[in-house]
């Protein structure tokens, strides 16, 4: 149903809201994949412009055991949509790397 036949019309700051929240999942997501090639927080803040303390933030979050989750999850996904290709995918070793 649309907004107009259930009566809520949402914010209009929610579309500015949403892609501003993508745009930042993309930027995280961009400098998790920098770091799962070994680029440290100071090397990826710079051309971003970003804060060095913010990107760090980041990374402290994605710790070890969110990562590992991640990636089951992510496997478990694509055994259900691609299970022909599953018995291809070798793990490279680096768990963000693999789940990126």
């Amino acid at each position: 149903m649309s907004g107009a036949a259930t009566g809520h019309h949402p914010h209009p700051a929610a579309h500015a809201l949403q892609a501003r929240c993508a745009n930042a999942t993309e930027v995280i997501g961009n400098s998790l994949s920098y770091k799962a090639k070994g680029l440290g927080f100071r090397r990826i803040a710079e051309p971003t412009d970003l804060p060095e303390a913010m990107v760090c933030r980041w990374f402290r979050r994605a710790t070890d055991e969110h990562i590992r989750g991640i990636c089951h999850k992510g496997d478990q996904r694509l055994i259900l949509i691609a299970r022909e290709v599953c018995p291809d995918i070798q793990q490279s070793g680096n768990p963000l790397l693999h789940t990126l």
